[in-house]
């Protein structure tokens, strides 16, 4: 007999090819590499923090340093749903991929989604 559960993907291992697929789309079709891949994610989270809470530096820094604060899981999950939708939109490759992802930086839905996930 089969176990037809064996041959089962979950949907978090279905989601987590979608947004690697996603990444190797960006990098290729965007001619970067791996390294500045990463280096725009964690300088545009960093960024992001700051634009949401420009006047508090504690607690800036207690939430991009604190790992159980959760926030690069957030920024990573954010990050990867943003690709998606520039691909799915057709907007990958039509200008920097930097500057489309610049505008996640000053996101007011952006801004809420991070508050509600904080409870601020």
């Amino acid at each position: 007999m089969i176990d037809m559960k064996a041959n089962l993907v979950s949907a978090t291992s279905r989601q987590g090819i979608c947004f690697k697929n996603a990444q190797a789309q960006i990098l290729s079709t965007c001619d970067l590499q791996e390294g500045d891949y990463w280096h725009l994610e964690f300088e545009y989270g960093c960024l992001f923090v700051e634009y949401v809470i420009p006047s508090n530096q504690s607690y800036q820094d207690s939430l991009l340093m604190d790992e159980k604060r959760g926030f690069w899981s957030w920024w990573k999950y954010q990050w990867m749903l943003d690709n998606q939708q520039l691909i799915d939109a057709g907007m990958i490759g039509i200008e920097p991929y930097s500057q489309q992802k610049k505008a996640m930086c000053n996101d007011p839905l952006l801004e809420a989604r991070l508050l509600d996930f904080l409870s601020i």
